[in-house]
Parts: structure tokens; C-alpha cells; sequence
């Protein structure tokens, strides 16, 4: 090479050269070289990063064959770089571009499956007495090509510098080894790249009346990737139907629904799932668990209507009595008693309580005063909190003249 160095990095280009960037050759070096196997010659790159780099990052990027380049220090563990920067083989150049979110070195950079790269761990400022200093951390960032910005991303379990990171065949990246200042260590731990971001990966539809299907509950699902997503199949489980729109492809930043309609078959608790089975990487089933209760029916009439015998004109019946039981599983708060239409036809008085408790039953009394000799069919209205309110009750009667 040009320039004795260590603690380099060397990234094969797709052109076929090799490029050498930084490391230590006293002092720290910015210079970057290229390495022509044609001619087994080494050449300066014209421009150079603008700081001198060790414990950095080089990564090349596809499809675009440009060398992502970031972080590192100037040697030891006292200063890192929030930095970063690309080297484009078509121009021979090197350009800035966005900043990690915190400095570090001595961490790993890994091209993922949808052309971000995973910054893992490395050595990030801390306080060392009174200076500071570089110590190893559990932090992690994911660089997006397409804006030139980075993004902090979950965090490792372990705080580590020195390790590796592998990017595996199913899209998850394997990072292992490395120390934690004090001991190395031979743990290893995954990283699944987020492609999917869901409203909800649970759903409660509540107390449903058995046989009956509640109102519809929705998730949406957001491709929050870089890369297309493509469907290959949403199943609903259980006592559990709905519909969907994601199907086929799903374009970056866009969104589908899913709707879920509980009908329960039996009594109890009603477990089901919707499941998702796409191309994300490293997690290609996504599930969104359902649960439900299904009861009996909650509020009912006893008897479930009233006819009164034919009732002389301009004069009110005696009153007839049906029984309100709350015959299901939770108590049932009730808002309002009524006949509709309220136009004094038939009346009721009753001594429902606000809440009626489960097994508990209270009495509506109706009266009849025809106006004319006609016959009137009305309804016994009860507003509540039990599914499918309002509840009703059909009286009817006819007015005689004799």
C-alpha cells in the first residue's frame, strides 16, 4: 500500500478493487486507497473523509456500489465520531452524509436483506472520571441509504464492543462475542429487522351473545420498511372472521386493514388468532391474538310481548306486567325505559334499578287507553350497556266501542 496502516478497512467494490480506508499508521490516517487487481497496484483515492479513522465501519451498499463509511475514533478510547460518509467508485469520491445518532467505535455495520445497515453496539461516549471517554454499549441504529439518515433501533441485551455481526440467510443478523470492557464474552443475540408495524397485536371484542357477531374491530398494518412487502396469506382462527386488504405487494410508508368479527359459538372465553405470513425478513409470520366472551343473551323480556284484550275507547286497561331479567354474565346498566312511540297510547311505569345485577330481575307495568276503535301495535324500549341495546318488548291492543 501507499501508507502503512492497521486497523484499516477493506471492502471489496462491486468494480472488482479493493477499497482501503483509515487505520492506524502513525499517526491516524483519513487517507483511502484503491487496490487494482489488474494491475496489482495501489492508488490514493483523490478526496479522503475529513477525519482520520479507526474502529470505523465500512460497508458496501446495494445496489448502488457506493461504500457507507462511519463512525470510529482517532485511536485509543477517548473520542468517537458521529460521522459518516460514502465513497462512490463511479465518481472517486467521498462525500458527507447524515450523522449516526450518538458517536461511537469499534462497532459492526451489517448490510440487511433490504439495503439498511444495522449499526450495532461499539464503544459511545461516557464519563470516565473527568474526562471522557469511549465504553461499550448495548445501543443500535439502522442507516437508510435512500434518505441518508440514521435511526436509533431496538437495543441489544448485552453492552459489547469488538464482536461481530452476521447477517443469516433468513434476514436476521447474528451478533456475537465481543467484551464488555471488563470480560469477553460468548454470548450471541439476533436482530429481526422491523418490516412490518401493527396498530395491535391483540384484540379484545368484549361480551357477545352466543350465535350473534359483534361489531368489527380493525388493526392496520404498516409497511414501515425500505423494501416492498408481498402477502402470501391473513387466516382467521377460532370463533373469528373478517376481511382484508393486504394482499399482494405493500409499497414502503403505505398501509392495509385488517377487521376482525367475533361470533361466538359456546360460552366463555373465546381464544382465536389472525395470522400473517409474508416476506419480512427474518420474521415472516406475524400473529394478532383475539379473545372474546360469549354469554347468553344479557337483557330479556318475560313474556317476550303483551296483547291486551280489546279495551273500551277513552278509557286506560289495567296494567299488564313483564319481567326484565338480566340472564347474562356481567351487570348490565340500564339508561332508559320507554314506549315509542310516546304518544300516551300505551304508557309504562317500572322499578328497574340503573344497574341490574347478574340473576336480577325487575317489573314493567303497561297500561292500554285506546283513543279510537282501531288496533295499535307499539313498542317497549329499554336503552343499555348489553349488546345489541336497545332491547324490546311488542304490546298491542283494540279499542271497542261496547
Amino acid at each position: 500500500m501507499n501508507f502503512p496502516r492497521y486497523g484499516h478497512t477493506s471492502t471489496l467494490l462491486n468494480t472488482g478493487k479493493v477499497l482501503a480506508v483509515g487505520g492506524y499508521g502513525v499517526p491516524v490516517t483519513k487517507t483511502g486507497e484503491l487496490f487494482d487487481p489488474s494491475t496489482g497496484k495501489w492508488s490514493y483515492t483523490p478526496t479522503n473523509p475529513t477525519i482520520a479513522l479507526y474502529g470505523h465501519t465500512s460497508t458496501l451498499l446495494q445496489p448502488s456500489g457506493k461504500v457507507l463509511v462511519a463512525g470510529g475514533s482517532i485511536g485509543g478510547y477517548r473520542y468517537g465520531y458521529k460521522s459518516a460518509f460514502l465513497y462512490d467508485p463511479t465518481a472517486n469520491t467521498w462525500t458527507a452524509t447524515g450523522n449516526m445518532t450518538v458517536a461511537r467505535a469499534y462497532h459492526t455495520a451489517t448490510l440487511l436483506g433490504d439495503g439498511t445497515v444495522l449499526i450495532a453496539a461499539g464503544g459511545v461516549p461516557s464519563s470516565c472520571g473527568r474526562s471522557a471517554c469511549l465504553r461499550p454499549s448495548n445501543s443500535a441504529e439502522i442507516y437508510d441509504p435512500t434518505k441518508g439518515t440514521f435511526k436509533a433501533t431496538a437495543k441489544l441485551s448485552t453492552v459489547r464492543w469488538y464482536h461481530t455481526t452476521s447477517l443469516l440467510a433468513g434476514g436476521q443478523a447474528l451478533t456475537e462475542g465481543g467484551n464488555n470492557y471488563y470480560i469477553a464474552l460468548s454470548s450471541a443475540e439476533f436482530y429481526v429487522p422491523l418490516s412490518l408495524s401493527i396498530s395491535s397485536y391483540s384484540l379484545n371484542l368484549g361480551y357477545e351473545q352466543i350465535g350473534v357477531s359483534s361489531p368489527a374491530q380493525t388493526v392496520t398494518v404498516t409497511n414501515a420498511s425500505s423494501h416492498t412487502v408481498s402477502f402470501t396469506g391473513v387466516t382467521f382462527s377460532g370463533d373469528y372472521a373478517g376481511t382484508n386488504t393486504c394482499t399482494g405487494t405493500l409499497n414502503p410508508g403505505l398501509s392495509c386493514k385488517i377487521t376482525v368479527i367475533f361470533t361466538p359459538k359456546a360460552a366463555g372465553t373465546r381464544s382465536g388468532a389472525v395470522t400473517l405470513k409474508d416476506n419480512s425478513p427474518g420474521s415472516p409470520t406475524q400473529v394478532i391474538s383475539l379473545t372474546g366472551v360469549g354469554e347468553v343473551y344479557a337483557i330479556s323480556f318475560s313474556p317476550s310481548s303483551l296483547t291486551f284484550p280489546n279495551q273500551l275507547v277513552g278509557f286506560s286497561s289495567k296494567a299488564m306486567s313483564a319481567i326484565l331479567v338480566n340472564d347474562g354474565t356481567v351487570p348490565v346498566n340500564i339508561t332508559g325505559i320507554s314506549v315509542v312511540p310516546a304518544d300516551g297510547i300505551f304508557t309504562q311505569t317500572n322499578n328497574c334499578p340503573a344497574t341490574l345485577a347478574v340473576n336480577q330481575s325487575c317489573t314493567v307495568n303497561v297500561v292500554f287507553t285506546p283513543p279510537d276503535v282501531f288496533t295499535y301495535t307499539e313498542t317497549v324500549t329499554v336503552t343499555d350497556s348489553a349488546p345489541h341495546s336497545p332491547h324490546t318488548m311488542t304490546v298491542s291492543g283494540t279499542g271497542a266501542d261496547n
